[in-house]
């Protein structure tokens, strides 16, 4: 996917030195390669004679270089500054905490660390698996397009939205993927065919929480995390809930924000989960190589854990 989250970037061109009086002696030799660009934002020249770039790219975008020179390399679609390329381990490298923590708001390294780890590591800590669902999904069955949850004080019903009509837009359904009893809540999975959100009922009030993703609740059963991508800009989400109490249900939202480069893959065949340490771990990858050239979840990627700061 070369220059999968490159934009066009165009100004009047300014009086002065051009780009080739500084690459004048460049001298390239043609090579085949993919690379990452591993800083912030990069930008590309569409010829040597260009003292603006007509195009920049964000970090972690993959970019088919064609030719090599000794300050820069050749693309399909210009010129690239070398020192602002590298490979898939150097694009691994630049994943520190301190990037991995940085957002659009500042909440996220006050509540939580967050550290890259080895596949090997994600793998050892998923045999130590923590979860508080309880998938009794034959105890509540639809019937007719709708769920019916019977609590203490109300009964609740969640019924499908489907239409045939070619005008309608979304169609909505519900299912039942079990009940959480630490929380005392019932979880139901609502698609809307763009996108997915997880609803909480409590099984005293009848009460519906909704969240964005699924809510993984801490080792410790004081806190619930939320992340994953956004489904309409690829953006990371990521959500800290406190939970003041059980009965009536109340929590604090501590963190409400997005991750800066990367997203986890939160419907994948690797887990998203906490495992008994107390960590939250999850597959990831930088937003620009979340899919592969066939636009599937990239198996080419990393992995994370997450530590909540009490």
């Amino acid at each position: 996917l070369s220059f999968v989250g490159c934009n066009l970037f165009q100004k009047q061109q300014p009086a002065g030195e051009s780009v080739a009086s500084f690459w004048k002696d460049e001298v390239f030799v043609p090579v085949e390669k993919e690379l990452y660009v591993i800083k912030d934002v990069t930008t590309r020249y569409a010829s040597l004679t260009d003292s603006i770039p007509s195009l920049f790219c964000i970090m972690g975008d993959k970019l088919e270089i064609i030719a090599e020179g000794k300050e820069l390399y050749k693309t399909k679609r210009g010129y690239v500054e070398k020192e602002d390329m590298g490979d898939w381990e150097a694009l691994k490298s630049k994943m520190t905490g301190e990037v991995l923590v940085e957002s659009i708001y500042d909440t996220i390294s006050k509540y939580l660390n967050i550290n890259q780890v080895s596949s090997e590591e994600y793998q050892e800590a998923l045999k130590n698996k923590v979860d508080f669902l309880q998938r009794d999904t034959l105890a509540i069955v639809k019937k007719k397009g709708k769920l019916t949850f019977v609590c203490k004080q109300r009964t609740v019903y969640l019924k499908d939205d489907i239409s045939e009509l070619a005008d309608k837009h979304f169609d909505t359904t519900y299912t039942y993927l079990g009940n959480n009893p630490v929380l005392d809540q019932y979880v139901v999975l609502e698609n809307t065919e763009r996108a997915y959100a997880y609803i909480l009922i409590d099984k005293t009030t009848g009460e519906k929480r909704r969240f964005e993703k699924f809510p993984f609740l801490s080792v410790d059963k004081k806190y619930i995390i939320n992340i994953g991508r956004d489904y309409y800009n690829w953006e990371g989400i990521i959500s800290l809930y406190r939970i003041k109490s059980i009965k009536p249900f109340e929590i604090d939202t501590l963190v409400n924000g997005s991750t800066k480069w990367w997203t986890t893959y939160d419907f994948d065949k690797e887990p998203i989960f906490f495992s008994k340490n107390g960590f939250l771990y999850a597959p990831m990858n930088v937003r620009s190589n979340f899919f592969d050239e066939h636009y599937n979840p990239n198996k080419q990627r990393m992995y994370i854990k997450i530590g909540i700061r009490n």
